[in-house]
């Protein structure tokens, strides 16, 4: 396969301050003992100043980032009722469906999407989906 360059608008790598919370352990990343992970707040606020987030896709009462969200199993059943959508899915084997439904919310409607993942570059979903993004953010 090969990759269009023109495809992505921007790479960028950011890197937290040493005082930013570092959730995530070698041993939580390979775990399936559960699959929701709240975003960090630090990387919300970044991302909100720029792109001014209207609703949080795949969220619960305890951690919904913008004042309208939806439940996280409202994947299938409903198109994002906003026009900038955050979204911070559950992780595990169904991650691709919503990079999916991700893509095609942004492609049919001309939404804008942010989704939070890990690079899983070794995976269909990656190469199928996110790699068509117009901006990737690696945070390191």
């Amino acid at each position: 396969m090969t990759i269009n360059p023109s495809k992505l608008a921007t790479k960028m790598t950011i890197n937290p301050t040493s005082s930013a919370p570092k959730p995530w352990s070698q041993n939580a990343l390979y775990s399936s003992k559960h699959q929701s992970w709240r975003t960090p707040g630090w990387l919300f606020e970044l991302l909100d100043e720029r792109y001014k987030f209207q609703l949080d896709a795949a969220a619960c009462s305890e951690s919904a980032l913008c004042e309208q969200w939806l439940e996280r199993d409202a994947l299938e059943y409903i198109s994002w009722p906003a026009e900038r959508v955050w979204l911070n899915p559950p992780y595990g084997r169904g991650v691709g469906k919503w990079v999916a439904k991700a893509q095609w919310e942004a492609e049919t409607y001309g939404r804008l999407v942010a989704v939070l993942i890990f690079a899983r570059t070794d995976t269909a979903w990656w190469h199928d989906h996110a790699m068509k993004a117009h901006e990737i953010y690696l945070i390191r």
